[in-house]
């Protein structure tokens, strides 16, 4: 074991609930300790994803009540399921997309689980697609042909935009940059068409990104969203058993893309919560490990019993904390520059606090820092007026 192993987040430090689900998605599949709350136990199991999981158990009759069981067996025949119809609706769309020849990458969902799970099955709310820029029009319309309709206004300034199908429960968020464009996520700097591989789902070749640079940006995506779903920090422990992933090649693009110390806290979470083994690549980097190891102990308030939403982890932690623990994962002052602005661009909420005129809407950042930094205080002031009724 290395030098810096001992520093930062252990299973033991997390409710038993979330120590059971880590057995779950680490492939040991016991069943939770006596005492667990199986309400409690089924919400977590549902919020981390762990029903599709090759190691969840399926207890015997009288193991627990059998309310709980049939809830139980339920969840995993949905998750399974819903994983087969996302794989064979993925494939129907590549079809629809090669004959509009319109260039895509698939990433996450089914890809993702052909190239790293021995299951073949990961489960995901919806189909991520990534396209050109200059795609985007005719991307859309051949999912429009395929009955899918935008969830909410085109803008391009988002790079992306969500579809709902008319009537089966697919989602698809059809990309055409990861990040929306204002966003810190250098995307061109990975390289992801020039180092596209294709990857056979159900007999269909279909076109993802090669893990390398897949996983800088899985790295990235956990940690904006705080790793708040367990079973993304399933994705690096597979990665890291997984045979052939060039680890060096994955350190050499976190280093040009400024995210060398997210992509060391993915491997940190799944080598210390999932027992993942660490690449030669990162334990030679011992110094952006023992990093990488303290900012993992800031994601214990995260992993909660009943668990939070992601703006709900965002809360938890606090908003001022929340950015300043991310802007410790960035390299370089234009970067983190990048991410606070990004952070302190002004939402609907902060115009809603007070309406100001053209000249003065310079000042809506500086009104939203302070409804951030005010965070605290209104929670604090709302527990003590429910403490009082």
């Amino acid at each position: 074991m290395s030098r810096f192993a001992g520093k930062g987040l252990r299973p033991d430090q997390l409710p038993p609930e979330i120590g059971s689900v880590l057995e779950i998605l680490a492939g040991r599949g016991r069943m939770p300790p006596p005492g667990v709350e199986w309400e409690a136990w089924l919400g977590v199991v549902a919020h981390h994803r762990a029903a599709a999981e090759a190691g969840m158990p399926i207890p015997e009759a009288g193991a627990m009540p059998e309310a709980m069981r049939d809830r139980l067996l339920g969840m995993v025949r949905r998750a399974r399921l819903r994983g087969m119809t996302r794989a064979a609706e993925l494939v129907r769309l590549a079809k629809a997309l090669e004959a509009g020849e319109v260039d895509y990458l698939a990433f996450k969902g089914p890809t993702l689980a052909a190239m790293l799970r021995t299951g073949g099955l990961r489960p995901s709310r919806d189909l991520d697609l990534l396209v050109r820029p200059e795609s985007v029009e005719r991307a859309l319309a051949c999912l429009e042909a395929e009955d899918y309709r935008p969830v909410y206004p085109f803008d391009l300034a988002k790079g992306e935009i969500e579809l709902r199908h008319a009537e089966l429960h697919h989602w698809v968020e059809l990309h055409w940059h990861l990040g929306r464009l204002f966003d810190d996520f250098p995307q061109d700097r990975l390289d992801l068409w020039g180092s596209r591989t294709q990857v056979d789902i159900a007999g269909h070749p279909v076109q993802s990104p090669a893990l390398e640079p897949l996983l800088v940006y899985l790295a990235w995506h956990g940690t904006r969203h705080l790793w708040a779903r367990l079973f993304w920090v399933a994705d690096f422990a597979q990665a890291m058993a997984a045979p052939g992933i060039d680890w060096e090649r994955v350190m050499e693009l976190a280093e040009a893309t400024g995210l060398e110390r997210m992509v060391a806290l993915a491997t940190v979470l799944a080598r210390n919560l999932l027992s993942a083994p660490l690449p030669a690549a990162l334990a030679r980097r011992s110094r952006l490990m023992s990093m990488a190891e303290r900012a993992s102990s800031a994601l214990a308030r995260v992993w909660t019993v009943p668990p939070l939403n992601d703006r709900e982890a965002l809360y938890g932690m606090g908003g001022a904390r929340y950015l300043m623990w991310h802007l410790g994962l960035r390299r370089g002052w234009r970067a983190r520059a990048v991410v606070a602005a990004a952070a302190l661009r002004p939402t609907h909420r902060d115009h809603g606090v007070v309406a100001l005129p053209w000249p003065l809407a310079w000042l809506y950042p500086a009104i939203r820092l302070g409804r951030i930094l005010s965070r605290p205080l209104r929670r604090r002031q709302a527990r003590r007026e429910n403490a009082d009724r």
